[in-house]
């Protein structure tokens, strides 16, 4: 089974890193399986007001 650590920001899921993470929601759970939803903060700098 694969190990999920959820850190501020961060979601850590066996060796891979996900960054940027602002908020986790379950979408189902049955069967033995888990699936959730992740929402990512939007990078404010990238945004111009031209």
């Amino acid at each position: 089974m694969n190990e999920i650590k959820i850190k501020a920001g961060k979601i850590y899921i066996d060796d891979i890193e996900i960054n940027n993470v602002s908020d986790i929601s379950i979408i189902d759970q049955s069967g033995g399986n888990i699936r959730i939803g992740i929402t990512f903060l939007s990078k404010s700098e990238d945004k111009t007001d031209d």
